[in-house]
């Protein structure tokens, strides 16, 4: 399966326009991968469970997904500067467009834990799924939903609880993934291991 994964002629993936995501393996370079997922573990035991039963509509319009998992955040906003600022010029070359690295996480999924469908905040242009440790399992894309209102995607997630059939699923241990999050919706479904999965996330907004 390549999914959303356009290889042009120089070898290179470009953000696929339909899909809104790439598999893009290399961008994380396996260093700079190594002590993000130490300091994940670091920070493992000061991560806030996160836990949302259901789906609603914010007062702005906005359909927020059911969830269950932990997050924490990434440390100081000065560390990484070089990496991330690397890191945005890379992805501009996928997105069509200058971005700025607004802000990072680590997420830690345990047994049953989940991610139900709904898109990312609007100020996250590009949102990169970075795979530290653990086992995987799918990510769950779906393209074929891009173009709900938001009032019309609470009833789809209402619906399916959360994970409709269809879309593409994409292994992120395949390599880091690039998403139009906030265009194109996405769930994960339920973590069935005993071992934890670990992700890194990065929002990018567009540069100003």
């Amino acid at each position: 399966m390549n999914g959303g994964r356009a290889v042009g002629a120089d070898g290179q993936h470009g953000l696929d326009e339909v899909g809104g995501y790439a598999l893009i393996p290399g961008v994380v370079p396996d260093s700079w991968s190594s002590r993000l997922r130490e300091e994940a573990k670091r920070l493992r035991s000061t991560a806030e469970r996160r836990e949302r039963q259901g789906f609603e509509l914010t007062a702005e319009g906005r359909m927020l997904g059911a969830l269950r998992n932990w997050y924490a955040g990434d440390g100081s906003e000065d560390k990484d500067v070089d990496e991330v600022g690397w890191l945005a010029s890379r992805l501009a070359q996928w997105s069509g467009a200058l971005l700025q690295h607004k802000h990072s996480s680590y997420l830690y999924y345990a047994r049953g834990d989940y991610l139900g469908l709904h898109r990312d905040h609007v100020s996250c242009a590009v949102t990169l799924l970075v795979w530290l440790s653990g086992p995987a399992g799918p990510l769950h894309i779906h393209p074929e939903l891009t173009e709900l209102d938001e009032q019309s995607l609470l009833r789809t997630a209402t619906q399916w609880n959360g994970h409709p059939p269809g879309g593409v699923e994409v292994d992120i241990r395949r390599g880091p993934v690039v998403l139009r999050g906030h265009v194109v919706p996405h769930d994960r479904p339920p973590h069935p291991h005993r071992e934890e999965l670990i992700l890194a996330t990065f929002c990018f907004a567009l540069a100003l």
